[in-house]
């Protein structure tokens, strides 16, 4: 039996953090449709690539006029057909929030966790990811306006900046040390591949290796020295994430480069 799911509309941007629920569509094989924004080159605010949504209408969507967000449609007649009575529409916001919803669509995978308590491990790692990494380091970084009036405090944008790389920093190391060995023998290690015990046929990334993945990108984006070297952990994953074909549709939709010679 075909499973029934809502309709969905991603709305993202290439190479942000919609990345990571984009990756999850595909990994379940979920149909949506996207909804592509870009800063606007003259306010700097998102807007629709096809002109359709400036940002005042987006932010009917998504009040802080961010990505992502996921319109959520029902079926209230509770079939596909194109023509079946819509439900209400809900729009989720929050990258952890989004993730987890779309694994639930797909209760017989483990890809939010197996267990109770892998489902609470799992939050544990997309909680850190979604408010330490992203919002302390690389919102300071890439955002310091959003910590102080740059404009009336001199000098403060590059504190915040260099604040925000040695947050990043830091917080990479905690990846690292909290992540387990690779598996050896072959085997692909995932972040919670210890936890589930058993052999390789095990071994099936979650939500946090697709999370780990898009941070892995953008350390790389930064510039921060000999990532692969100095994390070989958290680039095991990396590379396991991105070898998966799912991955390589939304890198090609996204238009972005792979980060291993050998996934390309």
């Amino acid at each position: 039996m075909t499973p029934t799911f809502p309709k969905l509309t991603l709305y993202r941007a290439d190479g942000s953090c919609a990345l990571v629920p984009h990756m999850i569509l595909r990994e379940l094989g979920i149909p949506f449709t996207d909804v592509v924004m870009d800063f606007s080159p003259t306010t700097g605010l998102l807007q629709s690539v096809d002109g359709t949504l400036d940002f005042a209408a987006y932010q009917k969507i998504h009040p802080s006029g961010l990505v992502p967000a996921l319109r959520i449609v029902e079926n209230s007649s509770g079939n596909d057909d194109d023509d079946a009575e819509e439900g209400k529409s809900i729009v989720l916001t929050e990258n952890p929030a989004i993730q987890m919803y779309i694994a639930s669509l797909v209760p017989s995978s483990p890809i939010a966790g197996s267990t109770l308590l892998q489902r609470a491990q799992v939050l544990s790692w997309l909680n850190f990811l979604s408010g330490s990494v992203h919002g302390q380091g690389y919102g300071a970084l890439w955002r310091p306006g959003r910590y102080i009036d740059v404009q009336s405090f001199p000098g403060s944008k590059e504190a915040v900046e260099a604040a925000g790389r040695r947050s990043i920093e830091k917080y990479y190391n905690m990846i690292e040390t909290r992540l387990k060995d690779d598996a050896g023998a072959g085997g692909v290690r995932y972040a919670l591949d210890d936890d589930r015990g058993g052999g390789d046929e095990h071994q099936q990334p979650t939500l946090v290796d697709f999370y780990l993945y898009l941070f892995f990108r953008w350390g790389n984006k930064i510039g921060i020295d000999a990532m692969k070297e100095r994390f070989p952990n958290f680039t095991g994953i990396a590379r396991a994430v991105e070898a998966r074909e799912s991955v390589k549709v939304v890198l090609a939709e996204e238009k972005a480069a792979f980060q291993f010679a050998s996934s390309a």
